[in-house]
């Protein structure tokens, strides 16, 4: 498996290459994917499973520079369309991905930010590893963090990362 996650890596690190602004994308991914990191391993998850979340923490936000070439914006909704189809394309050069797999990681970067699909698909620690990290970036105001922490914030070790950077 890691040997597919690295060759996602380095895919995704191919692909923002081609858009000069993606500087910020590519800082916020890796947050996103050692935040989630972090919350995987503090829920005791199987490393499989861990990497399974990176690889998909890798590939969230990748519908954010051509949403924003298409749209001018890189809103969820927009950014969730693009990123599905541009995981799509992403995901075929990988033979070593299972169509399970691909598919699960298509349906988590079309989802990303839907709470309710983050319990179903079983993306948690992805989806507070991103709240985390945007509301850190000055996504979302400060006065919307308590509601943010007691609505969405759901794991143990999601829970204390959240109270350790933010609160």
């Amino acid at each position: 498996m890691k040997k597919i996650k690295d060759e996602l890596s380095q895919i995704v690190v191919d692909y923002y290459s081609k858009y000069p602004s993606a500087h910020q994308d590519i800082l916020h991914t890796m947050e996103v994917v050692f935040y989630a990191r972090m919350i995987s391993i503090g829920e005791g998850w199987p490393e499989n499973k861990i990497e399974d979340i990176e690889m998909a923490a890798l590939l969230h936000d990748i519908g954010c520079p051509l949403s924003k070439e298409i749209y001018g914006n890189s809103l969820p909704v927009n950014q969730q369309n693009v990123g599905r189809e541009v995981a799509n394309q992403l995901l075929k050069n990988i033979s070593s991905l299972s169509d399970s797999q691909s598919k699960w990681l298509e349906d988590v970067v079309g989802t990303h930010h839907q709470f309710k699909h983050a319990s179903e698909l079983g993306f948690l620690p992805l989806f507070e590893a991103d709240l985390i990290v945007n509301i850190l970036s000055g996504y979302y105001k400060k006065e919307r963090t308590e509601h943010f922490f007691d609505k969405l914030m759901t794991t143990k070790s999601g829970k204390k990362l959240f109270k350790t950077l933010i609160k």
